[in-house]
């Protein structure tokens, strides 16, 4: 008879716990970023390339944590995808937001020189 099951002790929810907090450290270490790029309306220091790479690399630890079942892994990941995805949704926003702004003082400019000249 195979016995799979393991007796859980006191330790194992103590690093279980560690974990956990670790996991949430991590998850909550990005809402101060959401929040300054919603109060300035800007994320030009933000990088999609370091966006994609944090998203394939949360993604990639989700998968190892469910594989493992190691609850103390993905649960928390699974809040920092979604963190992840929040920053990402916001870059394209303001990005698409500056771009639309830009071109419309291009405009204005054109205008004016337009006005100007006649």
């Amino acid at each position: 008879m195979n016995n799979c099951t393991q007796e859980i002790t006191s330790t194992d929810i103590i690093f279980d716990t560690i974990g956990i907090l670790g996991g949430v450290i991590f998850t909550i270490m990005n809402i101060p970023q959401i929040v300054q790029i919603v109060k300035t309306k800007s994320s030009k220091d933000l990088s999609y390339i370091t966006i994609t790479f944090y998203i394939v690399g949360t993604f990639m630890i989700i998968t190892y944590g469910v594989y493992f079942d190691l609850f103390a892994v993905y649960i928390p990941c699974c809040l920092e995808l979604v963190i992840e995805f929040i920053l990402l949704g916001l870059k394209c926003f303001y990005d698409k937001l500056s771009l639309k702004q830009k071109c419309n003082v291009e405009d204005t400019k054109d205008i004016e020189m337009d006005e100007i000249k006649n």
